[in-house]
Order: C-alpha cells, then sequence, then structure tokens
C-alpha cells in the first residue's frame, strides 16, 4: 500500500505499480518540471530514487494540476523498510523555481523480505 498521512508517506516494503496522487496549486505551470527525491537522511547528498513529472504527466482539476508517483519493482527495491527522507521540487526553464517539500517523511513498513 502506498498512502500519506498529511506530508507523511509511507509504503509497504515491496510494493509497487500503487498511484499516489498529488494536486499541487499556486504558481504551477504544465510547463514546470516537478522532481521527486528520496534520500537516506537529510544530511546525505546521494539521493536513492528520482523521479520527474513534466507536461503529460499532469492531469488538472479545479484549478489544481495533478501528478501521480507511483514506484516501479527495481525502485521499491531500493527502499528496505526504514525512514528516509523525500523532497519535492519545481523547476521552471531548468532553473529551480520552488521548494515544495524539503524534509518529508517517507516510511516504508515492513513487508515481504524477512
Amino acid at each position: 500500500m502506498l498512502r500519506s498521512e498529511n506530508k507523511k508517506i509511507i509504503m509497504d516494503e515491496c510494493d509497487y505499480g500503487l498511484d499516489l496522487p498529488f494536486y499541487l496549486s499556486g504558481d504551477i505551470l504544465k510547463t514546470d518540471k516537478i522532481i521527486f527525491s528520496i534520500k537516506k537522511s537529510s544530511s546525505q547528498e546521494e539521493k536513492i530514487i528520482r523521479k520527474e513529472f513534466t507536461g503529460d504527466d499532469f492531469t488538472e482539476e479545479d484549478d489544481k494540476l495533478i501528478f501521480n508517483l507511483s514506484f516501479t519493482d527495481e525502485e521499491s527495491s531500493k527502499l528496505p523498510a526504514g525512514k528516509y527522507v523525500y523532497m519535492i521540487h519545481q523547476c521552471r526553464e531548468c532553473e529551480l523555481h520552488n521548494t515544495i517539500v524539503s524534509d518529508g517523511i517517507f516510511e516504508v513498513d515492513k513487508g515481504c523480505r524477512p
């Protein structure tokens, strides 16, 4: 299961192919790039997962842009049970425009791995 509780994202270990929609409002354009990243801690530079969302990845509803976060089997295998940090950045014309979330909690609950 992939779900959110406020700004905390929770995933069961080994799960993949599930969608978690993000609704963005404000100064967001369909031409912007949204970058979702996960790393082990806020002090770590290396990202475990980095996903980009642009143009066709967005849908629109009630003046909001929506993108669906999901993970492949390969991406899920990089996230054993534990706590991580996620960030969401908005880029416009190849430059950072806004930090939407910094140091969000991403928790992977024990699942299929022994």
